[in-house]
């Protein structure tokens, strides 16, 4: 059973600063039309893996979590987020196709001081290409290393 299945007309879902370190396979079981979720400040070490699928939402903040690694299929599911939120998080590295499902980003809030690599076919695919003059990749101290051949 869900944690929020007697609502499942909710559409907007704050979880802010509540010291959340993982979610629970069946937490937004039925959640079918939850549009914006937001998990800002909370323990998250990853994307959760069990976003809600009924591709819905539209807008997911993640912002002020541990999360490090942008693992392919983070996003799988996503294909109507077009805001995503990241900034104030540890990530190091960013996996080829992590943000390949989402073809409709307008808004990509990245801020990533301890980016060290960057899969040398990111630059090659478009889409993803495309998504970098979103991206805000810092400058000075900390800045990508290498690009990975991978």
């Amino acid at each position: 059973m869900s944690d929020f299945e007697s609502v499942p007309q909710v559409r907007l879902l704050v979880l802010d600063d509540s010291n959340i370190t993982s979610i629970a396979d069946d937490t937004f079981g039925r959640l079918e039309q939850l549009e914006r979720l937001s998990l800002n400040g909370n323990a998250l070490t990853s994307v959760p893996s069990n976003l809600p699928s009924a591709g819905w939402l539209t807008a997911l903040y993640l912002d002020g979590n541990r999360i490090s690694t942008l693992h392919s299929g983070d996003f799988d599911g996503q294909q109507r987020l077009d805001q995503l939120h990241l900034a104030r998080n540890v990530i190091e590295s960013i996996a080829m196709g992590a943000f390949h499902p989402l073809t409709r980003l307008v808004v990509n809030i990245l801020l990533f001081r301890l980016l060290t690599s960057l899969p040398v076919l990111f630059f090659l695919d478009a889409f993803l290409f495309n998504l970098l003059n979103l991206l805000q990749l810092p400058t000075g101290r900390g800045c990508i290393r290498y690009i990975d051949e991978r």
